[in-house]
């Protein structure tokens, strides 16, 4: 039998007794490691009551003996646990066994799971779908989960996998339906339906497995009909026909393209399509003896539900794509073939034994790790040995270098070298460092070119270096002989964002095209070339084009790979404090103390590391106080040439961990602060914070009948910390690169405490699209949302003195007017651009009250701003 403790305090000891005295064994599982301890909470509480009963204590039944208590450890770490592990426990217990245990990792305690039974209530059907974080699967599992409780009177569970990585990194995703109470809570290995948004999953593993047969397969693809049978690995083309299964396809991106009413909605309106796909492929429609008239009203009702608050349009665009979905999808016909005579059942084992165990205090083995890192990259971190080295978690420098998102995203740029000026913005602001600059001069170019045997290959590879004004011209007039620009594209580090494509504006050197083979094969070969070339020779840095410290290596110190969401705002502010950081003062002399947020997530997902420098996670609320500990210990050290960042956002320094950052402040030490200000919690699910602008939609300033929206003023951090002593401060955005640059080189620079408040957008809680993080940001200087500031205690007494608002347009007026329409560009302007303040226009337009509020919050704070400078 089973028993499940709810409450826990008052602990039910004599209820417990009372029920198990009986037995001849007990198992506890729980969720919970604690080898500090006697034995785990639940384990040790038990123990305890059934010692009271043998010891005679009042209210307590009477027992002759204590049952064999078996402990176990299941859960840890996001590890399933599964029908099997409970029938392996239960032989475990029948054959007398004792002590710990634990499920559902490979350890010397751990019970084997030599099978694992369907459980599923009969006549279930379910789902396990294949996908990427962002492309609103998830979304549409809740859907398709409404729809089929409303409509056919089913039980269903639905519910995702994903750990901590961001928008762009696959997840799973499980949908059950059934006649009665569903009571399993697992990842589905038994199901019926396998969905997958392209063919990665048959890299990371087995997408097939535990499907039954006669099951179906969908498959988001652009390929014709006739080619896509071909496109299928040759071991899922027998599993296929071993299983008698049908295979279905439809192109979601391109229905999701033509029918997104914004651009930002493109990629999450894709799983939408699938809702229509999965009505046509499931028997639900056709039980309930529905027409495809009859399904679309639940339909609507559902979307109406989700989607709603978006507008009228959203909602429509949404059932044209559920409508397309049903209509489109087709049957992929199998070709008759060989059959697999067997079926895997889980992935290989690719890890070997445990690590010898030589104690805390040995390093990370390289040999160690890069098996961890094989594991993670093939989808079997499952398998993966409990040894000591996973248990500290310690991850290798740079390590997400070696990760690999060449078919992560539908799209990849393509540049086009006549076009280009070598500006470097586009290198500059990728946020996944997936664009590659170098300049050489034309011998070493040459000489590289000759050691390509294929001719054709030589000559494409030559046309990618061109002579610029800026490397070329310039130099040559000087007498100095020019140099050959050339950039190229990443295929494993791109997430296809396209933010590159809008920085590059008008010069029209980068076009965004759908991968191919071809394109792909091209990438790839281009990449390695320019990464076998020598270094840009210093000569062609210039400290006037900031912009070009990433042709330096010294700068590059950021990998791609990291798991942010694509077009990150906050992974390029990173990628540029290293540059500007590393650049002056050398990777060997930079550490970084990382507040709990997206930036520690993206940062840390096990295994992938992107940084190049020392690197430690603390609590949310207090990475400074961890930072005045290092400071202390380094300068005792002598290392007080050593830089020192700590790395935030909303919640760790201006919030909960504000406190902390002031007494940083106040010590007068050594260390510098980056705030990634997304103006809300980005990695808590959108919550308001001190940062959020009024007016602002967020969780917890909730718009709607009884809300508008945000109503306290934004906390002008910024202000805050120039009013302690001696502290060097500039709010500045990735997007004004020799700003953003230069104080970051003046805060290296300062010889105390200082702070950069750089604006990071946040594309899912601002409301646009994956491409628009540089345009967002200059538009929220130009509308006063973010002025841009310096303020550094060196330049006078005087608050004028100190005050820099420069590159700031239109210093001395209220708003700055866009030359091109001749009209203001207010914070209303700014609020029309972004999803987070849709809901305070009407239908034709017109802002709320709440939001001319936030408008007049902004110019208030802009005033402030020029008398603090000595311009009103």
């Amino acid at each position: 039998g089973v028993v499940h403790v709810t409450s826990f305090r008052p602990f039910p000891g004599r209820q417990l007794v009372a029920l198990l005295r009986r037995c001849r064994g007990v198992a506890v599982i729980e969720r919970m490691d604690n080898p500090l301890a006697q034995s785990n909470p639940l384990a040790a509480e038990l123990k305890a009551a059934f010692a009271d009963a043998a010891a005679g204590a009042a209210a307590y039944p009477q027992i002759d003996k204590l049952p064999n208590f078996f402990c176990g450890i299941a859960g840890l770490g996001g590890r399933d646990v599964r029908p099997g592990d409970f029938v392996a426990v239960a032989e475990a217990l029948a054959a007398g066994k004792s002590g710990l245990f634990a499920l559902g990792i490979r350890h010397p305690l751990a019970l084997e799971r030599r099978e694992d039974p369907d459980v599923r209530a009969p006549h279930s059907f379910s789902l396990r779908g294949h996908s990427i974080g962002g492309f609103g699967s998830v979304t549409t599992n809740k859907v398709i989960a409404n729809v089929v409780g409303d409509l056919f009177g089913k039980h269903v569970q639905a519910f995702p996998k994903y750990g901590s990585e961001k928008r762009g990194l696959p997840t799973n995703y499980y949908l059950c339906a059934a006649d009665e109470h569903i009571r399993h809570h697992c990842e589905l290995l038994h199901v019926d339906l396998v969905a997958m948004h392209d063919l990665m999953p048959f890299a990371q593993g087995d997408p097939l497995v535990g499907l039954r047969p006669q099951g179906a397969v969908f498959l988001n693809t652009d390929k014709p009909l006739e080619q896509i049978w071909a496109s299928l690995p040759a071991t899922a083309q027998q599993r296929i026909r071993a299983l008698g299964l049908r295979l279905y396809a439809l192109d979601t991106l391109a229905i999701a393209g033509e029918l997104a009413p914004s651009p930002e909605l493109r990629l999450r309106m894709q799983g939408i399509a699938l809702l229509g796909a999965f009505l046509r492929i499931t028997p639900f429609r056709e039980e309930k003896k529905l027409s495809e008239q009859e399904l679309y009203p639940a339909v609507e009702k559902s979307l109406e539900k989700y989607f709603g608050k978006r507008g009228r349009a959203v909602v429509e665009a949404n059932l044209k794509a559920v409508t397309r979905g049903f209509r489109e999808v087709r049957e992929v016909p199998v070709p008759a073939g060989e059959a697999a005579t067997a079926a895997p059942a889980r992935l290989p084992v690719l890890a070997g034994p445990a690590a010898p165990d030589e104690g805390d205090g040995r390093p990370l083995r390289a040999e160690n790790f890069c098996r961890v890192l094989e594991a993670y990259a093939s989808g079997g971190e499952e398998e993966l040995v409990a040894d000591r080295d996973l248990a500290r978690s310690l991850i290798a420098a740079a390590s997400s270098a070696r990760r690999d998102f060449t078919h992560l995203a539908p799209d990849i740029p393509e540049f086009l070298p006549a076009q280009c000026v070598g500006c470097m913005e586009c290198v500059t602001e990728c946020p996944d460092s997936a664009i590659i600059a170098k300049v050489i001069e034309p011998a070493p170019l040459e000489q590289a070119l000759a050691a390509e045997p294929d001719e054709t290959l030589r000559a494409e590879l030559r046309r990618q270096f061109v002579e610029t004004q800026k490397f070329h011209t310039l130099p040559t007039k000087k007498g100095e002989g020019g140099g050959l620009f050339s950039l190229v594209i990443d295929p494993t580090k791109c997430k296809g964002c396209g933010e590159c494509v809008v920085v590059c504006g008008s010069h029209q050197a980068l076009r965004m095209v759908k991968k191919s083979p071809e394109a792909l094969g091209w990438h790839q070969k281009s990449t390695a070339f320019l990464h076998q070339l020598p270094a840009t020779p210093k000569r062609f840095l210039s400290e006037k084009a900031l912009a070009d410290l990433m042709l330096s290596d010294e700068a590059w110190l950021y990998a791609g790979g990291a798991g942010s969401c694509m077009g990150c705002g906050e992974a390029t502010a990173l990628r540029m404090l290293l540059a500007a950081t590393g650049f002056t003062h050398g990777r060997d002399n930079i550490g970084l103390v990382a507040a709990t947020g997206c930036n520690s997530v993206f940062g840390s997902t096990y295994p992938y590391n992107p940084f190049a420098v020392p690197w430690t996670n603390s609590l949310f609320e207090n990475p400074a106080t961890v930072a005045m500990g290092i400071r202390g210990r380094w300068d005792q050290l002598g290392w007080q040439g050593k830089r020192l960042w700590v790395l935030g956002g909303d919640g760790a320094l201006y919030d909960i961990g504000f406190q902390a950052l002031s007494r940083l402040l106040v010590s007068g030490m050594d260390v510098k602060v980056l705030v990634l200000d997304t103006q809300v919690y980005s990695n808590t699910g959108g919550q308001a914070s001190g940062s959020t602008f009024v007016a602002q939609e967020a969780k917890m300033a909730a718009f709607g009948k009884e809300g508008t929206g945000k109503v306290e003023r934004r906390k002008e951090l910024g202000l805050l910390c120039a009013l302690h002593p001696n502290v060097f401060v500039a709010q500045t955005t990735p997007a004004h690169i020799n700003h953003f640059y230069r104080a970051v080189m003046e805060a290296n620079a300062f010889p105390g405490p200082a702070v950069i408040i750089a604006y990071s957008p946040c594309m899912p809680e601002h409301g646009i699209g994956d491409d628009r993080a540089a345009e967002q940001a200059k538009l929220a200087v130009e509308s006063r949302a973010f002025p841009l500031f310096v303020y550094d205690p060196r330049k006078g007494e005087r608050m004028k003195e100190r005050f820099d608002l420069k590159s700031n347009p239109a210093l001395k007026e209220d708003w700055y007017v866009n030359p091109k329409t001749n009209q203001p560009v207010d914070f209303i302007a700014f609020a029309r651009t972004e999803g987070r303040f849709r809901r305070h226009f009407d239908a034709d337009g017109n802002p709320s009250e709440a939001l001319k509020a936030g408008q007049d919050d902004r110019l208030k704070n802009w005033r402030l701003l020029q008398e603090l400078a000595g311009l009103r």
